[in-house]
């Protein structure tokens, strides 16, 4: 059964970070990437932490938004068996 994607945010002095739940489709990708800059326009240089250990999958959008992230820099927290996969892609 497919779960709707859902996340906080979470702002602090050094790092602005996401907390993922679900599944990283590509309408929940999209959504998330308009939420981020959304909120860099306003956080400025912050460190990017993104925690994937709930996400339960991720389709290509949602993948890609990932891989950009990571170029640019962002951290990734994953503890779960699906978080660490999508991570060492």
């Amino acid at each position: 059964m497919k779960h709707a994607l859902q996340y906080f945010m979470h702002y602090g002095p050094a790092a602005f970070g996401f907390e993922l739940a679900g599944e990283l489709d590509t309408e929940g990708a999209h959504g998330l990437e308009r939420d981020w800059l959304s909120a860099s326009s306003v956080i400025g240089v912050h460190a990017l932490i993104v925690d994937l250990t709930f996400v339960t999958g991720a389709e290509k959008e949602g993948r890609m938004l990932l891989a950009r992230w990571y170029a640019a820099g962002a951290r990734f927290v994953a503890q779960s068996k699906v978080s660490r996969r999508l991570v060492e892609a």
